[in-house]
């Protein structure tokens, strides 16, 4: 998960995750992460 464009997603009934590599903005030739976490089961008003 070091190149830039890598990418994982893990979706489940109660989980979603996702973890993108970015290209760099202030540091040219370098990636830095992005990610989401969700708790299905609480989140947006869950049940």
């Amino acid at each position: 998960m070091t190149a830039e464009s890598d990418y994982l997603r893990l979706d489940g009934p109660s989980l979603w995750l996702e973890y993108s590599s970015q290209p760099g903005r202030d540091f040219v030739g370098r990636v830095h992460p992005h990610s989401v976490w969700r708790d299905r089961t609480t989140d947006y008003g869950g049940q």
